[in-house]
């Protein structure tokens, strides 16, 4: 996000317990938009800093969540990159499905801890209305601002539409189920659902479009698809490793399958077993006292395993 190129150009902000703040581009101009949006309905002056800065504020420490996972989960990170539509934590974590769902999940576990925070201190919750009327005091409007701004960040990341942070843990937990080529998969049509129903709602649920959603889902549904083309052309896009067809082999699935296979042989083998003593037993009847010498119930024993005997040979020489 630092090169020079304008799309990915971004500022240096600051650096915090050993990790680049940066701030791109969009943001700014989205600052700017905000600052034309509040003089234009009248905010107070005292407002602007709340405004600008809790959004921020709560989205810096969405991304050091994760950041502080991936170090503790053996990983590192070293940039968080600050743009209009949230914030981007450069991780470098093992890649296991245990560590990458840890570290997807520490980031709304972050901003669910922050909402509880302020909703906790309020404890009549939610005090603001849409126009900015506030009611209780300058510290209670600021905590219930910051507890809807996390209340926002934590359902729309939480959404199973990669590469949003559910979509990860939705990923990270399929994974040892099903494998990671087919949880890779699954998860990225899952993306598909979810955009389309985002974009469906940024239409049709209000008078008029939802323009900032309609972006920010085709934003999103640009990177889908980028990651989809990656996946059919035989790589994980987040990691850029192969991915082999089907189920991995140490996957869930496939141990339940394999077990099932193994269980399934095992009785066919102790029935076998079984019909060939019980086989023997009735031919050394019939050597040692003849035919007649067999009960009813024997004589149908004994045409069954001929027939189950018939049947295997021909399917055998197929």
């Amino acid at each position: 996000m630092d090169s020079t190129t304008f799309w990915s150009w971004s500022i240096h902000v600051c650096r915090l317990a050993g990790v680049e703040v940066r701030i791109h581009w969009s943001l700014l101009v989205l600052t700017a938009f905000k600052l034309a949006w509040a003089g234009f309905h009248g905010v107070p002056w005292w407002w602007l800093p709340v405004l600008l800065l809790i959004p921020f504020v709560s989205v810096l420490a969405h991304e050091f969540g994760h950041v502080t996972a991936a170090r503790l989960c053996g990983g590192s990170a070293d940039r968080i990159v600050m743009w209009m539509f949230g914030g981007l934590a450069f991780c470098q974590v093992p890649h296991t499905p245990g560590r990458q769902f840890f570290v997807s999940a520490a980031g709304p576990l972050t901003t669910f801890l922050i909402m509880a925070g302020c909703l906790l201190f309020l404890r009549t919750g939610l005090d603001f209305d849409a126009d900015l009327h506030f009611r209780g005091g300058l510290l209670a409007t600021t905590l219930a601002f910051t507890a809807a701004i996390n209340i926002s960040l934590l359902l729309f990341n939480l959404l199973p539409c990669y590469p949003l942070d559910g979509g990860s843990m939705l990923r990270s937990a399929l994974w040892p189920l099903i494998g990671r080529a087919r949880a890779v998969h699954v998860s990225l049509w899952i993306a598909y659902v979810v955009l389309t129903g985002l974009l469906a709602w940024a239409l049709f649920a209000y008078s008029t479009p939802d323009w900032f959603l309609i972006a920010l889902v085709v934003l999103i549904g640009v990177t889908v698809v980028r990651e989809h083309r990656y996946v059919l052309q035989g790589f994980d896009p987040h990691t850029g490793e192969e991915l082999h067809g089907g189920s991995d082999p140490d996957s869930a699935l496939t141990r339940f399958f394999r077990r099932r296979a193994a269980a399934r042989a095992e009785a066919a083998a102790r029935r076998e077993d079984e019909e060939r003593a019980l086989l023997d037993r009735l031919l050394a009847k019939v050597s040692e006292h003849g035919l007649p010498s067999l009960t009813e119930s024997e004589r149908r024993q004994l045409q069954a395993i001929s027939r189950r005997q018939k049947d295997r040979a021909e399917t055998a020489s197929r």
